[in-house]
């Protein structure tokens, strides 16, 4: 035990020192920057079948330099068989004389394939220290050149003819379910120009142990993981350096978050799949068992032996029509940004698998939200669309991203149980008229207001709703409207499109929400607004005050009743009523009185 107590000591003495850059001093197995020299011979370590590791040659150029929080970079040529970059060749690692001089982080847009820039170690290993966020650079040769090029030029700027123009070499997001409708469900939070989808199923995993361990070796295949189990997605990779059990990786930003917390893996390779744009790696995703700890300009970085938090998501879907049943789930990270994409582009991964066609129909749905930190979080809906696979989860989307941005506390989602019933009957209606047995009301009355609805193909019919005129209605001319729940009031706007994907990041209808003071009522407000297929009938002023101290200010406008039905409801009727003042009755009830008769009060 003491000898493990002085082992402890030493590392920890020395480990501030294992990562610290000064002037002129690399770590002996690093190679420095400052010796590196055109025309020096290297070898860059990746894999392009299976998980062996090979080593092919490549050239020293040149070395750029810019003003950047990454100042160098170190320009390489691929001078034999390999015909260049390949997209998953992200952090494969580049050796001079057996000692690691950085990673392949980017390719050229104007340039042979063969060419690519490689991100220093020094700046690699700055990932845990402080941000490096590569901006919209300049880089000028300082040693060594490419003939008929002056530098290098990042991102967009417009430099000519005169610049390498520099990318990111692109990552390949391996996904279980290739699905173009859910993969859009997820481009909203992933930059376009850093990954790209490519269908890889889950079932030619390689599951031995001893292939998980050789994957986290500097050049072996890597994997970043956002989603595993029955739907996945993982980004494809090569690690580039590994030492007590931290890793870097990638050379360039995955998604550039900064502070992160992603799954990490190992990956099996199928083939390089050949392109006109850039070849890629195909391959397959090995499970957790690290942790993506940074994504910043340099790369990635993290560690092994610790796994990210994640959220369950459970999907049960039944076809009524074929009697056909899925139950599905997955671990999705616990990501504010990305987690209403990931738990949406799964749920309709599993719609589909399980319908196996699209088109129309009618969907209930209900979902329960669970966390530690949550109120209890459970609702039922009935959708309607020409494709009811997308239609069904649109809810789901605008309350995950209701809870991800609210303004109170960080939520802790445990898991989120989802369950589909659809059938193809177009179990939709629309409102085609409102009855009412007279138009003059005063305060306190009780009614009955008749909704007649057209189902689909079918015939009218009537939705009694019985309601009571509220006693603080003023007098005056006022509008009942009645609609189905998902009818829009306000002016201007358009009924969603059906089959349309819905954006998460989008408030549509959330707007009532906005005065909330606490998450806890922000998840009452959302969850108690009327169901799709409930008829909605609505009352507000006609003349709505101009004087905020007027009577009608405070006066029960925005009064709601409800009642439910069995189709989805669309359409909107109005009707003006006109509610008479206690005094304009006040003769018609003396006049009661005198002649014996009593009953109910009731405007003329």
């Amino acid at each position: 035990m003491r000898s493990l107590h002085r082992g402890w000591f030493l590392f920890l003495l020395l480990f501030p020192f294992l990562f610290t850059e000064t002037a002129g001093e690399t770590a002996p197995n690093f190679f420095p920057l400052a010796e590196i020299k055109p025309g020096m011979k290297a070898g860059c370590h990746t894999v392009l079948r299976g998980d062996k590791i090979e080593s092919f040659p490549v050239e020293i150029v040149g070395v750029v330099e810019g003003s950047g929080p990454v100042r160098h970079f170190i320009l390489i040529k691929f001078t034999g068989d390999r015909p260049g970059i390949s997209a998953g060749m992200s952090g494969s690692p580049v050796f001079i004389e057996n000692r690691l001089a950085g990673a392949v982080g980017y390719g050229f847009t104007n340039a042979d394939p063969r060419y690519g820039l490689v991100t220093p170690i020094e700046d690699m290993l700055k990932l845990w220290d402080k941000p490096v966020n590569l901006g919209r650079e300049v880089y000028y040769f300082q040693r060594g050149g490419l003939d008929g090029f002056t530098g290098v030029a990042f991102g967009e700027k417009n430099t000519g003819d005169l610049f390498l123009q520099a990318r990111p070499v692109a990552t390949p997001l391996l996904l279980s379910d290739p699905n173009p409708r859910a993969f859009r469900l997820l481009s909203a939070s992933l930059p376009e120009d850093l990954v790209f989808p490519v269908a890889a199923g889950s079932q030619a995993r390689a599951k031995r142990k001893n292939e998980e361990e050789r994957n986290f070796l500097p050049g072996g295949s890597f994997s970043v993981l956002l989603a595993d189990g029955d739907y996945q997605v993982a980004a494809l990779g090569t690690i580039t350096w590994i030492e007590n059990r931290r890793f870097l990786a990638f050379g360039h930003p995955f998604l550039n978050r900064g502070v992160v917390e992603y799954g990490a893996g190992g990956a099996y390779i199928h083939d390089v799949i050949n392109s006109n744009i850039m070849s890629f790696k195909l391959g397959t995703a090995l499970p957790v068992r690290a942790r993506v700890t940074r994504d910043r300009g340099a790369g990635v970085a993290g560690e092994l032996g610790t796994i990210p938090q994640t959220v369950k998501v459970s999907t049960r879907v039944l076809d009524k029509e074929t009697g056909r049943e899925g139950e599905y789930s997955f671990q999705a990270i616990r990501d504010e940004q990305l987690l209403p994409g990931l738990a949406l582009a799964g749920v309709l991964s599993f719609i589909d698998r399980t319908l196996d066609r699209i088109g129309p129909g009618t969907a209930t749905i209900r979902f329960k939200v669970t966390g530690e930190n949550l109120p209890a979080i459970e609702r039922e809906n009935i959708y309607y669309g020409e494709d009811i696979a997308v239609a069904a989860i649109s809810e789901i989307g605008r309350f995950l991203q209701l809870l991800t941005d609210n303004e109170f506390l960080q939520v802790k989602i445990d898991e989120i149980a989802v369950g589909i019933e659809i059938t193809a009957e177009r179990l939709r209606a629309r409102l085609t008229r409102l009855d009412l047995p007279k138009k003059e009301f005063y305060p306190g009355e009780e009614l009955t207001v008749t909704g007649v609805i057209l189902p689909f193909r079918g015939e009218e019919v009537d939705v009694p709703l019985e309601v009571k005129i509220p006693e603080d209605f003023s007098p005056g001319e006022w509008i009942l409207s009645a609609h189905g729940s998902s009818y829009k009031i306000t002016v201007g706007e358009e009924e969603e499109e059906a089959g349309e994907i819905p954006e998460v990041g989008t408030e549509e209808g959330l707007e009532d929400l906005e005065s909330v003071t606490s998450l806890e009522e922000l998840v009452k407000k959302f969850l108690t607004r009327p169901a799709n297929n409930e008829l909605v009938v609505e009352a507000y002023p006609l003349y709505p005050p101009e004087e905020p101290g007027d009577d009608y200010a405070e006066s029960s406008s925005g009064k709601k009743w409800t009642v439910p039905t069995n189709y989805y409801l669309v359409g909107e009727k109005q009707v003006i009523v006109k509610v008479i003042a206690e005094e304009a009755t006040e003769n018609e009830e003396n006049g009661e009185e005198n002649t014996g008769v009593s009953g109910t009060k009731s405007a003329p």
